[in-house]
């Protein structure tokens, strides 16, 4: 059976350590074409950070739609930046990884073991709390702050679809030969599939709008297009996108029908996976899953290396995935009596969800999560 990957890249440059004078903040706007070009060359010598987050079109999308878009800049003795870390302020004294909730990594652009003190950030860049949901565990700066890690599944295509097929075969799974099955049935009995990886027509973006806000509904989670400014941050990206960068609407028709939908992050190479949608009328067949499985089959010609399926275990991902990267979440926090009370609700949530009290304690939390989200996506 083949090996699963933990991708963590914490050799990358474990061998020696970056030693800074200052950490400076700067507003996103203040950001020259120097710095943006620094930043590009400290992604690409960092493999950990081939993620499309990690581009600076990214920061630059989500600072054309958010005002509290900030830089901090470490710097070392000689007033080198070593690294760059993008993050939107929160209030005051608070701030969390640009993009907030909509953002599935987070880490520090530059070497994976640049040293530095959690508090010696907050100080630097005069804040008293930072938030993250995402973080890389290959940068352990704010490893001490980590609450739980998770892995986030990908599919390495690098070699070319046939090479993955036969790494899933070794691992034993038949969830290929099943959306396989699926793509021929769904084939015969409605039309002829056809992938679009790109889909600029106004009815794709609009129908996967209403799919994706439907499914939210249906399950009792947040509409993340509910908010202005999530919505204008895709069209804009799928809008301005180019060949380094972009969003992507893919979409899977049989015949001229519709069956699924998918907006993508695409960078270098690595499409994110980030929202998946379908017809509820074509279920039965599965066209997300047949809508991913046709990507990872024509990967070659659409110059995609890997597809990353973003953070959680769950079922679709582990019967399809190559690997995983490993992320965290935390909180680093100047104030020793805030930190305990966030650390304490966060054991008290823990032990709920472990006992016989979840099920009458679900209303009560999905009030407490609507609020949360309310403020996250503000």
């Amino acid at each position: 059976m083949a090996k699963i990957r933990w991708r963590t890249h914490r050799s990358v440059t474990t061998r020696w350590r970056r030693h800074f004078m200052r950490i400076e903040l700067i507003h996103a706007n203040e950001f020259s074409d120097s710095d943006r070009t620094h930043w590009r060359q400290l992604q690409l010598a960092n493999p950990s950070l081939d993620s499309p987050y990690f581009h600076p079109n990214f920061t630059a999308a989500v600072n054309a739609v958010r005002s509290e878009t900030h830089i901090a800049v470490f710097r070392d003795l000689a007033g080198r930046a070593l690294g760059y870390l993008p993050m939107e302020r929160i209030g005051r004294d608070a701030a969390r990884p640009i993009g907030g909730r909509l953002s599935d990594y987070q880490a520090i652009i530059g070497p994976n073991d640049i040293a530095f003190g959690a508090q010696e950030f907050l100080r630097g860049c005069k804040l008293s709390r930072f938030q993250f949901d995402h973080w890389l565990t290959s940068q352990p700066c704010f490893s001490a702050a980590f609450y739980t890690t998770d892995g986030s599944p990908y599919l390495d295509l690098s070699e070319g679809f046939p090479a993955y097929e036969k790494t899933r075969r070794e691992m034993g799974a038949d969830e290929l030969k099943q959306t396989q099955r699926k793509a021929r049935k769904v084939g015969r009995e409605v039309g002829e599939l056809r992938l679009v990886f790109h889909d600029e027509s106004e009815n794709a973006w609009q129908q996967l709008l209403a799919w994706k806000s439907e499914q939210y509904e249906r399950t009792n989670a947040t509409d993340i297009f509910a908010y202005p400014w999530t919505r204008q941050l895709l069209e804009n990206m799928a809008r301005d996108r180019d060949a380094e960068f972009g969003g992507v609407i893919n979409t899977l028709y049989a015949g001229d029908t519709l069956l699924a939908a998918h907006y993508g992050l695409y960078a270098d190479g690595v499409l994110h996976w980030w929202f998946p949608t379908y017809s509820q009328e074509y279920q039965k067949y599965s066209p997300g899953r047949i809508l991913l499985l046709e990507l990872a089959r024509q990967s070659g010609d659409l110059g995609i290396s890997k597809i990353d399926l973003g953070r959680g275990m769950t079922s679709y991902k582990m019967r399809t995935m190559t690997g995983i990267t490993e992320v965290g979440d935390g909180t680093v926090d100047l104030s020793p009596l805030r930190k305990f009370a966030t650390d304490t609700w966060r054991r008290t949530l823990e032990r709920v969800r472990n006992s016989p009290l979840r099920a009458p304690a679900r209303v009560p939390g999905r009030v407490y999560y609507r609020v949360r989200e309310w403020f996250e996506f503000r």
